[in-house]
């Protein structure tokens, strides 16, 4: 399942008077990243468990639907 982020917009990064290093820079990224990725997931989270659900529901359906014709196919070779 894909759960979008929204865009992110960073500014006024290395404007101090001694700028900014790249460890700064990629902290300060991941950092506003990990955040809207956490808050993405958590407004998601129901329609995660409604996925699960449903994918459970269903292979349930077809794992009986299988053991059924199993069962059946197994009964018709004793009938002969």
């Amino acid at each position: 399942m894909t759960v979008p982020i929204p865009t992110i917009h960073l500014s006024n990064l290395g404007t101090g008077p001694e700028g900014i290093t790249v460890t700064e820079l990629t902290k300060q990224v991941l950092s506003e990243i990990e955040k809207a990725a956490v808050k993405a997931a958590a407004s998601s989270a129901g329609d995660i468990g409604k996925a699960a659900e449903n994918l459970t529901k269903g292979l349930g359906k077809n794992a009986g639907g299988a053991l059924t014709n199993v069962t059946r196919g197994i009964g018709n070779l004793f009938k002969k």
